[in-house]
């Protein structure tokens, strides 16, 4: 099937138009195609998630270093502080 898309102004003295051909494959070959596809991926989808979702994990990892440093910096600047609050006694208290 081809369709046949014209843009713009018809008259013959008109530079300013668009013709556009488009071919569409027909119903019963796009269902055979996806039908293939969907095979196709019950194979392939098994084999993929487990790379796919290491992946994922490995980024994560790498994306929330920065997050976990700033917040270990964090626990031990107020856990340094609360220390000098304390007296020196008290410090074989602390873990």
């Amino acid at each position: 099937m081809m369709w046949t898309v014209f843009i713009g102004n018809k008259s013959a003295n008109s530079a300013h138009h668009l013709l556009i051909e488009v071919r569409v494959p027909s119903l019963p070959t796009i269902i055979m195609k996806l039908t293939y596809l969907r095979i196709v991926w019950k194979h392939i989808h098994p084999i993929l998630e487990p790379k796919v979702l290491l992946k994922k994990q490995e980024h994560l990892e790498e994306e929330m270093k920065p997050i976990r440093s700033a917040c270990r910096t964090i626990v031990h600047t107020s856990y340094q502080e609360y220390k000098k609050t304390l007296m020196p006694s008290q410090w074989k208290y602390l873990p």
